[in-house]
């Protein structure tokens, strides 16, 4: 599997699915399974699978995104997204990619890591469809 750099995806995408799923996976090679979130996600047709490193309870990032061969169980309809790394805050640094629907100009999915540089670093993992075109009116 390629592990792919969040930077790599800004830009226009057809947007087709997106899943959570909480499964046990091995972070790193001399480690147990540990039990974490991942996210699929469909962009173009080629699915990308965003994991989680819940580290210690207080800190957690994301370990790495993967291009994956299956595809997530939630599909839809194609819809145009484009894709931004978010800014940085006043106190923080950030390794997460916002997904816009063309359309609404909403934001639909958000991943990486927050607080990036900080003792506290976080998992961002946000998946809003109400804010994709497909549901305006619904």
């Amino acid at each position: 599997m390629e592990a792919i750099k969040l930077k790599s995806l800004v830009g226009k995408h057809k947007l087709s699915g997106v899943d959570f799923e909480n499964k046990s996976v091995i972070l790193y090679e001399w480690s147990d399974l540990e039990y974490c979130q991942v996210v699929r996600f469909c962009l173009d047709g080629k699915t990308y699978m965003a994991v989680q490193d819940p580290s210690d309870g207080y800190r957690s990032c994301m370990k790495h995104c993967l291009v994956v061969p299956e595809m997530p169980k939630n599909k839809f309809e194609e819809v145009e997204v484009y894709g931004v790394m978010k800014g940085e805050g006043e106190y923080n640094e950030n390794d997460v990619i916002q997904f816009y629907d063309t359309i609404t100009n909403k934001i639909i999915l958000e991943i990486g890591t927050s607080n990036a540089n900080d003792y506290y670093p976080f998992w961002v993992a946000k998946w809003s469809p109400e804010n994709l075109c497909l549901n305006i009116g619904v």
